[in-house]
């Protein structure tokens, strides 16, 4: 006889679930107020929740005609003005998406370091979410398009998000409140294999 699949049927099964995952350290209903950042040279994404998961702010940075040095210095100022003004105290920023391809992947290159280095500076605790890792969490599917992704927030959280950069701003900001502390682990553990798991063996999805 094959062996029944464990399936939960409440909040109580799910957070054993999570808790066996070792994905159990939630910011959910926490002192922190989060924030995800999606790095663009054009509009960087930027959207911060409070630890209800309720959105307080969003933004998108566009530095204009701003090129080389000028620009990077732009949307850095402006991201770490933002943080302050709202509280945050931890962050989850994409990473580098290592099969981009171009003359621009050097300019975002620089980016990354320069938002990196002054949330560091500011002592800001932040993480860092593969693009794979995020589209995981968001639509089940580490090669999610952008189509797929607005259409998961869409259905997971009855937002109707057409910007892509804030959208995926919105993602990992949901993805740290939901995962916390977690997150290293999640995106160790390859975040779509993880989702793969509790979806196929326990019938759920994280949010």
């Amino acid at each position: 006889m094959a062996k029944k699949q464990a399936v939960a049927q409440s909040p109580e099964d799910l957070k054993s679930i999570i808790e066996k995952l070792g994905l159990d350290k939630s910011f959910k209903n926490s002192h922190h107020v989060i924030c995800g950042v999606d790095p663009s040279l054009q509009k960087t994404g930027v959207i911060i929740l409070n630890s209800k998961g309720e959105i307080i702010h969003e933004a998108l940075v566009k530095p204009k005609k701003l090129k080389g040095i000028a620009r990077l210095v732009f949307i850095r100022d402006e991201v770490l003005s933002i943080l302050k003004k709202f509280g945050v105290t931890v962050v989850a920023i994409e990473g580098y998406s290592f099969g981009s391809r171009g003359r621009a992947t050097f300019s975002l290159g620089e980016l990354g370091g320069v938002l990196r280095v002054g949330l560091l500076d500011n002592k800001y605790d932040f993480f860092d979410v593969s693009p794979s890792s995020l589209k995981s969490f968001v639509a089940e599917n580490g090669a999610a398009d952008k189509v797929m992704m607005r259409a998961a927030v869409k259905n997971k959280y009855k937002l109707d998000i057409r910007e892509d950069n804030i959208c995926d701003a919105f993602g990992l900001a949901r993805m740290c409140l939901v995962l916390g502390e977690s997150m290293p682990k999640f995106c160790a553990k390859g975040g779509s294999q993880v989702m793969k798991k509790i979806r196929e063996k326990h019938q759920i999805s994280l949010y």
